[in-house]
């Protein structure tokens, strides 16, 4: 990192660009340590109301003076133009989509892509041009709506996402998979999951390598868990639920 900052610190001097940012798919560290280098202009991040692991990174980039733009909030954001019966209703009286996007816009995100595939699509970000203030008392109160349904639906069985039960000796990516599990179970996903979930080892350098049925019940997780989760058993559990026959993607 050192020496490529250097570097680019070498091409913005000599005026051959005028900014230069990064896209990443790379674990929290490495996109810690690309923010504090100080030679980004912007940053483009995995941000979503559904997986919120990455917003401090979001912020930290913010407060050094970055654009964030973040990736794909409505596809690898968990589907939302597509949401389930229940998270529908769960929302109301907003599409979950419109409220992933508000709360992206309101902790300071610069930049949303859309991935439009027809003019319906332009509808929401239509809608919410300019439209970066604080979240509403009724747009907080439908989010908690949302989570509250979540938690209903998973109960005591909820990961957290604390990532505490890791390093795993098997190399499973325990958090990730157990996310996908929330997803599909907490906020009726399922479909979205499937997807992600069997891209595993499917999918290059950019997604996880293992799935869950590489879990060898070493039981090393659990008493890290602060949950007091049985991660080896929710692990089998996830992977009979969500395994298929992957799709064929657009790409590779």
């Amino acid at each position: 990192m050192e020496r490529g900052g250097k570097f680019l610190k070498w091409v913005i001097k000599k005026g051959l660009v005028d900014q230069v940012g990064f896209s990443s798919h790379g674990n929290y560290k490495l996109i810690e340590n690309a923010i504090n280098c100080e030679v980004f202009s912007f940053c483009n991040l995995h941000l979503h109301f559904l997986d919120q692991s990455k917003i401090s990174l979001a912020q930290l980039a913010l407060k050094k003076k970055m654009g964030v733009l973040a990736i794909s909030p409505a596809d690898k954001g968990g589907r939302l133009y597509a949401p389930s019966e229940s998270l529908l209703r769960a929302s109301a009286p907003y599409h979950p989509l419109e409220l992933a996007y508000r709360f992206l816009l309101s902790k300071g995100i610069t930049t949303l892509s859309l991935g439009a595939t027809k003019f319906e699509d332009f509808n929401i970000a239509k809608k919410l041009v300019n439209s970066s203030q604080k979240l509403t008392s009724s747009e907080i109160s439908a989010l908690e709506n949302i989570e509250h349904f979540a938690n209903e639906e998973l109960k005591s069985s909820k990961c957290e996402q604390c990532r505490s039960c890791l390093p795993c000796p098997n190399e499973i990516p325990i958090p990730e998979i157990l996310r996908l599990r929330n997803i599909s179970i907490g906020y009726g996903q399922l479909e979205f999951a499937k997807e992600r979930y069997n891209l595993i080892g499917r999918a290059g350098h950019w997604w996880e390598e293992k799935d869950a049925s590489s879990c060898l019940d070493c039981n090393e997780c659990i008493p890290k868990c602060p949950s007091k989760l049985n991660i080896p058993a929710l692990l089998k559990e996830t992977h009979n639920l969500l395994s298929e026959k992957p799709k064929k993607r657009l790409w590779g």
